[in-house]
């Protein structure tokens, strides 16, 4: 089994950290993919908007998720990003108002997707994998 670099990776590197701090964002990535800042955009932009009790808790994993990597490089910017938006979020839907977090939902909908293709583009070319096409989704504005 070859076992590729991960460009810019904290730390010495030999198979055993790269296996494990790819696994790392594999689990982070997935989590913050699975969370629903989609759906809690769209649901805070929709016809009645209200805020989910669960919501909070599921903005708040998803941040300790991608606290926990030590995001390669070119990665970690999307990373912070991310970690803003949904610090701002979690206030917000802490708060209880729907109006104040219109903006931290758009936010942190576009940061998790600006994460996610960034941090699966680097371990598609750190696997050696060619990636086409656009992946990016821009959250779209409510008419």
């Amino acid at each position: 089994m070859k076992h590729h670099r991960l460009p810019g990776w904290p730390g010495k590197s030999n198979a055993a950290t790269d296996a494990g701090a790819a696994g790392g964002m594999i689990a982070a990535l997935t989590y913050s993919d699975s969370t629903g800042f989609h759906d809690i955009d769209m649901s805070l932009h929709g016809d009645a908007p209200a805020i989910d009790p669960a919501w909070i808790h599921t903005v708040r994993k998803a941040r300790i998720a991608v606290a926990a990597v030590p995001w390669p490089d070119d990665v970690q910017q999307a990373a912070n990003t991310f970690l803003d938006a949904a610090g701002t979020l979690a206030e917000t839907l802490d708060e209880g108002h729907v109006q104040s977090a219109l903006t931290p939902a758009r936010a942190t909908h576009a940061a998790q997707h600006a994460l996610s293709n960034a941090g699966w583009s680097h371990l598609a070319h750190a696997a050696g994998i060619q990636v086409g096409g656009n992946s990016t989704h821009e959250p779209r504005r409510p008419d």
